[in-house]
């Protein structure tokens, strides 16, 4: 192959693993509408909380895109929350002061997906700051 060719097919590649991680990476929601289950009582009819600040979004969607599918059918305890992203609606659960959490889809709350501990990390501060 010749230095000429050589040199194109490392530029292709390179713009191809640079469209690859801008898909990977890409943040397509507008809002998170977040709905705490724990605290839910008769005096709370409106629990509901929206975030549309870029970076709420950004660590919602990551939580879910980079979660690890666990094996076998999960029987959890009930969630300490529901979030709605991108049309699509998730159950949470959070360990408190843990970089630990997992997500399962509404639609589909036998399986569940073990988040990672940077993405549990994220979302405990946003949705528990102290």
């Amino acid at each position: 192959m010749s230095r000429k060719a050589r040199i194109i097919t490392g530029c292709a590649a390179v713009v191809v693993l640079i469209g690859a991680l801008l898909y990977m990476f890409r943040v397509t929601g507008s809002e998170v509408v977040v709905y705490s289950l724990e605290q839910m009582n008769p005096e709370q009819l409106n629990n509901e909380i929206i975030f549309k600040d870029k970076q709420t979004i950004r660590a919602f969607t990551y939580a879910v895109r980079f979660a690890n599918k666990q094996p076998g059918v999960g029987k959890m305890a009930p969630p300490a929350y529901k979030f709605v992203l991108d049309h699509e609606e998730y159950y949470l659960w959070l360990l408190p002061k843990q970089s630990f959490g997992e997500i399962a889809k509404v639609r589909e709350s036998g399986t569940v997906y073990k988040l990672r501990k940077t993405s549990a990390a994220s979302l405990q501060r946003i949705l528990r700051p102290e």
